[in-house]
């Protein structure tokens, strides 16, 4: 009986040492996160150091370890929250009602484990994401050149020193290169483009490419990874997304070839630092165009001449130009524009059980709120600042 008690008091101690080293991890987590967080929204010279100097280690060493696993690292961590979301739910009557000590202990520590995650993934969102938030924007340097000249803002988002016909004059380049460029891919016999080079080494080089221009861009990428249940994907009309948990670039596998190229520079430029969307796009657009890759030159022009057309369309509106001003693309471009051809959307709608409608709404709010959350003011309009930049692009 002495025995048993000494053992079972050297494991209550051995318990409690443990409670007092984890309790001062988490400690030690919660003010690191909290400090990064007050730094990250009250210095942007501290998160551009951060983005040029730390980032990279960071992705060399933590993405390149998640980067060696052949799947997305991402979506297991997804799936595996959802089953502790539902062991969370499904335990919460039995942990009222566990009268069994031993069961309301296992119980016990299933919640305390969960706890327990929640500083370390504060922790990683906060070095991949939230402080990237507070860098210094592109498109706010562009906003800086034109204070600087005492250039006010037109009603309507162009800056006074450009004008619609500016941005027409752009749209219709786009259009005409497009025009050509569908007429030099390879396709099969239903004249969907085939590619068989590898994207993402292509992408990786087209990255570097530009890096003397922006230093950020160069150093060690990830390899992208399609997502398994990209169906779900497409119905969010996400063609693809970077995982700030795992720190990967993740592409949808089912969208149409065309997106592929664009979509895969877009969300690399985000492992390096470059976390809002109008400078993702721009950025991708930018090393395609200047590949010298017609395919991924023209996915490129696919990728960003929706955000033109919107604006040149609102113009019409105002009465600025005219709608026959506004250049036709030909009808191979048209269907070369598609997320997903008619044969995978079908798929996606059998595989779903639910309404795509009302995911893609429920998508665009949860993104808007992200956004706005991490101070982006006009949220998933975001995206469409990459006009502003390609004013400042095609105006060099």
């Amino acid at each position: 009986m002495t025995g048993k008690r000494k053992e079972k008091k050297q494991d209550g101690i051995c318990r409690t040492k443990r409670s007092r080293w984890l309790w001062i991890l988490e400690l030690d987590c919660l003010c690191l996160v909290v400090a990064l967080n007050v730094l990250a929204w009250k210095s942007n010279v501290f998160c551009d150091w951060y983005a040029a100097r730390v980032l990279p280690l960071w992705v060399g060493s933590y993405g390149r370890l998640t980067g060696l696993a052949p799947f997305s690292v991402g979506e297991w961590m997804i799936v595996l929250l959802l089953v502790l979301l539902a062991l969370a739910i499904v335990l919460i009557l039995p942990a009222i009602l566990a009268r069994h000590r031993a069961a309301g202990r296992w119980i016990r520590r299933f919640y305390q484990f969960l706890g327990c995650l929640v500083l370390p993934v504060c922790l990683l969102m906060t070095l991949n994401c939230t402080i990237l938030y507070h860098c210094t924007r592109l498109t706010e340097k562009v906003r800086d050149t034109v204070r600087e000249q005492g250039i006010e803002t037109e009603e309507g988002g162009l800056p006074a020193g450009y004008t619609a016909r500016d941005l027409l004059d752009i749209y219709e380049l786009m259009v005409e290169r497009s025009n050509d460029l569908a007429l030099q891919m390879s396709r099969d016999a239903d004249g969907n483009v085939m590619y068989e080079e590898d994207m993402w080494e292509q992408a990786v080089e087209y990255l570097h490419g530009q890096a003397e221009r922006y230093p950020r861009l160069k150093g060690y990428y990830p390899r992208t990874k399609e997502i398994r249940n990209s169906w779900f994907l497409s119905q969010q009309y996400i063609a693809g997304y970077y995982f700030p948990f795992s720190m990967e670039s993740n592409i949808n596998s089912v969208m149409y070839i065309m997106n592929k190229p664009f979509t895969i520079c877009h969300e690399l430029v985000h492992i390096h630092g470059y976390i809002y969307e109008d400078e993702a796009n721009y950025l991708a657009y930018v090393a395609c165009v200047e590949s010298g890759n017609p395919m991924f030159e023209y996915s490129a022009y696919l990728g960003v001449m929706g955000y033109v057309y919107r604006d040149l369309a609102g113009y019409v509106e105002q009465g600025r130009i005219s709608a026959d001003d506004i250049p036709r693309m030909s009808e191979r471009v048209w269907l070369d524009s598609v997320f997903l051809t008619e044969e995978a959307w079908d798929k996606v709608e059998k595989q779903s059980f639910l309404n795509t409608e009302s995911v893609e709404k429920a998508t665009d709010v949860a993104m808007d709120a992200s956004l706005k959350w991490n101070g982006v003011a006009n949220g998933i309009d975001s995206y469409s600042d990459v006009v502003l930049l390609l004013l400042e692009y095609y105006a060099q």
